[in-house]
């Protein structure tokens, strides 16, 4: 049954829709995603992986718009409304005094991806290589590639004497989220959020339900502003106090649980 005033879901992906340990959406997620769709709500991917690194089965379940790289592209339907490209020099200097302070990043645009071929040694680079190698997206294995370009970049958490200055020179400019593993630094006024806010304008929709499912620290922007928050029982513990409604993982059925506690399906 349709309701008379549908809801808008949105969902960050990994550690949400992908279970992690399997690396692949649980098919009754997906099928709980199409019957939240099909019973008349709006359903939107919102996730800090550019739209051309987004893993094939995820795109599979069908969505009413992709806001992808932290709110720098958002599609609605066929409708571009939002796509960020930063510029090619600006991105070079970054890249440059990175690696003068001797500095581990990862660079990512919306159909590249850009790691030091030297740094193949840390397991989550070549883990991340092989999962973005399947969704299409062109792979370089060195900075210094004449389309070396980036929309947003990761700065891997390893002992660094010139971490301190680097975060420093770049404070003004991006926000930095600790992921634990590495440091994601987004451009300053993009977000999960600031994308949700886009969408709700565009759609004039601003008053509607709006539900927010996520699992780690990059997800709390996007957790605060809507008005029902859903955090995976997978995500760290500081994340699951108080305010957010806690379900499963995804790999234990988290969103259909999710979704039942609040009459979704």
């Amino acid at each position: 049954m349709t309701p008379e005033k549908p809801a808008l879901l949105f969902f960050d992906a990994d550690g949400t829709l992908i279970d992690e340990e399997k690396h692949a959406v649980p098919q009754d997620t997906a099928e709980a995603v199409r019957e939240a769709r099909n019973n008349g709500h709006l359903v939107f991917l919102n996730t800090g992986r550019p739209f051309g690194h987004t893993a094939r089965d995820v795109l599979a379940i069908g969505f009413d718009g992709h806001l992808c790289a932290c709110g720098m592209y958002i599609r609605i339907g066929d409708e571009i409304i939002e796509d960020v490209r930063l510029d090619p020099e600006y991105c070079r200097q970054l890249r440059d005094t990175a690696t003068e302070q001797g500095l581990q990043i990862v660079c990512e645009s919306q159909d590249a991806w850009f790691y030091d071929a030297a740094h193949l040694n840390l397991p989550w680079i070549t883990q991340e290589m092989e999962t973005v190698s399947k969704t299409g997206a062109r792979i370089f294995g060195s900075l210094d590639m004449p389309e070396f370009r980036f929309e947003k970049f990761l700065v891997m958490n390893t002992p660094s004497t010139g971490w301190p200055s680097f975060r420093e020179s770049i404070a003004e400019d991006f926000t930095i989220i600790d992921r634990g593993l590495f440091y994601e630094c987004v451009p300053k006024g993009y977000s999960k959020a600031t994308a949700i806010r886009k969408v709700l304008a565009y759609l004039h929709m601003e008053d509607a339900e709006t539900y927010a499912f996520g699992d780690s620290s990059n997800d709390v922007e996007m957790l605060d502003m809507v008005k029902h928050p859903v955090i995976m029982d997978s995500a760290p513990d500081d994340l699951k106090k108080g305010k957010y409604y806690v379900t499963g993982s995804a790999g234990e059925h988290g969103i259909v649980f999710a979704f039942r506690h609040f009459g979704i399906i």
